[in-house]
C-alpha cells in the first residue's frame, strides 16, 4: 500500500511532463499525370519540356527557381561578372553533394558542358549552349571541346567565358542543359547512366523506377543540400497520353493532378470541378513546321504563306480549344522580357480577306483552281486536343483552297524522333514552351540542325547575330523584331495559337501553384488609385477556376499591385482609366495582367490528409477545400525580369507542407 501511495502521483507527473509518443508520419507520395512518355532522360539529348519536368528534379544547376519561379542561387552561392559582361565567375557552395554523397565540384560542370558541345553527343538544344565561348565552332567540329569557354579555377570556383554579353545568362544556367553531370557514373555506365540504380544526380529527388509506357518514380534525395525542406517522399509520374483516361483516373483518385484536360470535357470540368481546374495563359507557341529541306516547301514561299493565311485562328481558339488559348501571328509569344513581336499586316485583316489572298497565292504557286492537285501530310503526336485542331486545319485548307490534308498521328517519342531527323513528309505539329525570349526564333536559324524547319536565310541569320551582339535592350528588341519580320514574310513556320496550361489538381495537394498579378501603372497613379481619386482599367474573371483569355500588357510592369488595385480587381472591376501626366498604361486603359495558379514544381509541394469521411472521387472531394484568393502571391518579376504575363513553367520548390 505504501508503494502505491507514491507510485500513482509519480506516474501522473510523468504523464504530464513526458511528451506523448507520436505516430509515424505517413509517407508523402504524390501521383501526377506526365503526359506522353518522355523521349530520353539524357539532359543533353532530350528536346522536350515534358522530360524537363524530371530533369529539374534530378539535377540542380548553378542557379535554380524558387517557389515563385524566380532565379535564385543553386549550386552556386554567388557570382560576379566582368565589366564587359563576357566573363562570369561562379562560387560553389560547400554543401552541394551528389546523391552518392560525394561533393559537387567545378570540374563536374566543366565535364558536363564539354560533353554537351561534343559533336558525338548530338546535342538536342545547341542554341542553349551557344552563348558559351567557342561553343558553335566546337559543335561544328572546328575546335576541340577543351577550348570551350569554361574552366575550374579550383574545386569551388567556375569561370565561364561568353562569345557575347548575355545579361540573362543565369536563367540559362537554371535549365538542365547546363547542369552538372557525375563523371564517374557516366564513364562507368556510358549511355546507360540515366537508368534507375545508375543515375547519380544532385537535385532534390532521385530516379527510383522507370517503366516504359507506364510510369517513372522519383524518391527524395537525402543528400540534397536543402533536403530538410523537401516534404514529398515519393513522386510517381504516370504516362497519360490519352486525356480521357487521365481524367477518369483523376476522378477515381488514382492521380493527384493531371497533365491536361480533354477539350471535349472542358465545359463539364468547369461546371462540376471548378475548384480542381487550373487554367492559365501560357507563354508558348503551338505551330506547324514545314519541312523546308524538301520540295515544294523549300522554295515555294507563296504556298507556305497561303496555308498560313487560310487558318482561322479565332475559330480554333474560340470554338475548338476554348481553354483560354490566344491566336498566334508570330513565333515569339508577346510579353517575354517586355518584347512585343511585330504582327504581320494580315493579322489585322478580316478572315475573308486572308482567305482571298490565300486563294490568290495558292494559284500563283501552281496549285488550286486550274492548277496541280495538292495533297499534304500533317504529322502530330497522339492527343485529343491535337487531333481536333489538326482536323479543323485540314478542313479549312480543303474547303478554302482545295488542298487535301491527310492527318497522321504517332506516339510522342516517334514524332520527336522524326522531328529531330527531319524525316517528316510535309508538315509536323509541335509546341515550344520556354521563358527565353530569343529561343523561339533560334529554331529558325540556318545552323539549327536538330530542330526547326531547315530554313535558310542569310539575312535572317545576320539579324539574329546582331541580336546576340546587342548591348542595350532596345537594340536587342530591334534586331529581334527585324528577324521576326523576315520569318513572317517567308512563312518559315505556321503559328496557330499561344496555348493555355490546363490541369486538374486534387484537394490534398498543397503548394506548387502561385498566381501572379502585375500592373503597368506608375507610382503616382498607384497612389491615386489607393486614395480612390481615379479608377483603373482593370479586368478580372468573375470566378477563379472559370478560365481566362488574356492580353499581355504592352509595356513592362513596374511592380506588384497596390492593395487598392487588388481590391478593385476582386470586385470584378472593369473601368475606364483616368488621365496620367506621365502617360503610363493607366491612361491607355491597359487591363490588368492576371494568370490563374501556376505549377511550380515538386519540391515546393506537399500533401494534406483528406478530411475524414471525404471521398477522393467526384465532386464532393474537390469542393471540400476550394482554393482561396488569400493564398495567392503577388509578383512583378519572373525569372529575373519584369514580365507583363506569367509563364506556367515547371519550377522548383521545397516550401510545401502538410497541414495538421
Amino acid at each position: 500500500m505504501r508503494l502505491r501511495s507514491w507510485f500513482l502521483p509519480l506516474a501522473l507527473c510523468l504523464m504530464l511532463v513526458l511528451p506523448a509518443a507520436r505516430p509515424a508520419a505517413a509517407e508523402q507520395a504524390l501521383t501526377i499525370g506526365l503526359g506522353p512518355e518522355i523521349d530520353t532522360l539524357d539532359p543533353h539529348r532530350s528536346t522536350t519540356v515534358i522530360a524537363g519536368t524530371l530533369f529539374v528534379e534530378l539535377w540542380e544547376g548553378l542557379t535554380t527557381f524558387d517557389a515563385a519561379a524566380n532565379i535564385v542561387p543553386g549550386v552556386a552561392e554567388r557570382w560576379e561578372t566582368s565589366p564587359d559582361g563576357l566573363t562570369w565567375t561562379f562560387h560553389l557552395r560547400t554543401d552541394a553533394r551528389w546523391s552518392d554523397g560525394t561533393p559537387v565540384t567545378a570540374e563536374d560542370f566543366v565535364f558536363a558542358w564539354r560533353r554537351a558541345v561534343t559533336p558525338a553527343t548530338r546535342m538536342a538544344l545547341p542554341e542553349w549552349v551557344a552563348p558559351l565561348k567557342n561553343a558553335q565552332a566546337i559543335l561544328e567540329g572546328k575546335l576541340p571541346p577543351e577550348q570551350l569557354g569554361v574552366r575550374a579555377l579550383d574545386a569551388r570556383t567556375l569561370e565561364v567565358g561568353l562569345d557575347h554579353p548575355k545579361p540573362d545568362f543565369t536563367t540559362y544556367t537554371a535549365y538542365w542543359v547546363l547542369s552538372p553531370l557525375h563523371r564517374k557514373s557516366l564513364e562507368q555506365h556510358g549511355d546507360a547512366f540515366v537508368q534507375p540504380g545508375k543515375l547519380v544526380g544532385n537535385g532534390p529527388f532521385m530516379l527510383a523506377e522507370a517503366v516504359p509506357q507506364s510510369h517513372t518514380t522519383l524518391v527524395k534525395n537525402p543528400q540534397f543540400r536543402d533536403a530538410a525542406k523537401v516534404k514529398l517522399d515519393k513522386v510517381v509520374f504516370a504516362v497519360t497520353e490519352d486525356l480521357q483516361t487521365e481524367l477518369k483516373r483523376f476522378r477515381a483518385g488514382e492521380l493527384d493532378a493531371t497533365k491536361s484536360i480533354p477539350p471535349s470535357q472542358l465545359d463539364w470540368v468547369r461546371q462540376n470541378l471548378p475548384d480542381a481546374a487550373h487554367l492559365a495563359y501560357q507563354a508558348s507557341t503551338y505551330y506547324l513546321v514545314p519541312n523546308m529541306t524538301r520540295e515544294p516547301w523549300k522554295s515555294n514561299r507563296d504556298l507556305r504563306l497561303a496555308l498560313t493565311l487560310a487558318i482561322d485562328r479565332e475559330i480554333i481558339t474560340g470554338k475548338v480549344t476554348r481553354g483560354g488559348e490566344v491566336p498566334a501571328w508570330t513565333m515569339t509569344p508577346p510579353g517575354l522580357l517586355g518584347y512585343e513581336p511585330p504582327r504581320p499586316d494580315w493579322a489585322g485583316w478580316t478572315q475573308a480577306q486572308r482567305d482571298a489572298e490565300a486563294k490568290r497565292l495558292v494559284e500563283k504557286a501552281g496549285y488550286g483552281k486550274g492548277g496541280k492537285p495538292l495533297t499534304v501530310n500533317i504529322l502530330y503526336n497522339t492527343n485529343e486536343l491535337n487531333r481536333q485542331v489538326m482536323v479543323a486545319v485540314a478542313a479549312m485548307w480543303q474547303q478554302k483552297l482545295g488542298v487535301k490534308a491527310e492527318v497522321e498521328n504517332q506516339e510522342f517519342k516517334v514524332t520527336v524522333s522524326r522531328y529531330r531527323e527531319r524525316s517528316w513528309q510535309d508538315l509536323i505539329r509541335t509546341t515550344w514552351t520556354v521563358g527565353l525570349v530569343s529561343e523561339y526564333l533560334n529554331l529558325l536559324r540556318g545552323r539549327s540542325a536538330r530542330l526547326g524547319p531547315g530554313y535558310q536565310n542569310p539575312a535572317f541569320d545576320a539579324a539574329m547575330d546582331a541580336a546576340d551582339r546587342s548591348v542595350t535592350l532596345p537594340e536587342f528588341f530591334g534586331n529581334l523584331a527585324a528577324a521576326e519580320r523576315m520569318a513572317i514574310a517567308d512563312a518559315a513556320s505556321i503559328p496557330v495559337m499561344h496555348i493555355a496550361s490546363r490541369r486538374l489538381v486534387g484537394p490534398r495537394v498543397r503548394g506548387g501553384w502561385t498566381t501572379r498579378w502585375t500592373s503597368t501603372r506608375c507610382a503616382t497613379c498607384r497612389r491615386r488609385l489607393d486614395a480612390g481619386d481615379i479608377t483603373g482599367g482593370l479586368s478580372a474573371p468573375a470566378k477563379i477556376g472559370q478560365g481566362l483569355s488574356l492580353r499581355a500588357s504592352r509595356t513592362v510592369p513596374t511592380g506588384p499591385l497596390s492593395q487598392g488595385e487588388r481590391d478593385r480587381v476582386r470586385g470584378g472591376a472593369t473601368r475606364t482609366a483616368g488621365a496620367c501626366p506621365q502617360g503610363c498604361d493607366l491612361e491607355r486603359g491597359q487591363p490588368l495582367s492576371l494568370s490563374l495558379p501556376l505549377w511550380a514544381g515538386l519540391s515546393h509541394m506537399a500533401l494534406d490528409p483528406l478530411p475524414p469521411g471525404k471521398h477522393r472521387t467526384l465532386l464532393s472531394a474537390f469542393r471540400a477545400e476550394s482554393l482561396s484568393e488569400e493564398r495567392f502571391q503577388m509578383h512583378g518579376t519572373y525569372l529575373g525580369f519584369s514580365y507583363a504575363i506569367a509563364l506556367p513553367l515547371w519550377g522548383r520548390g521545397r516550401w510545401g507542407r502538410v497541414r495538421p
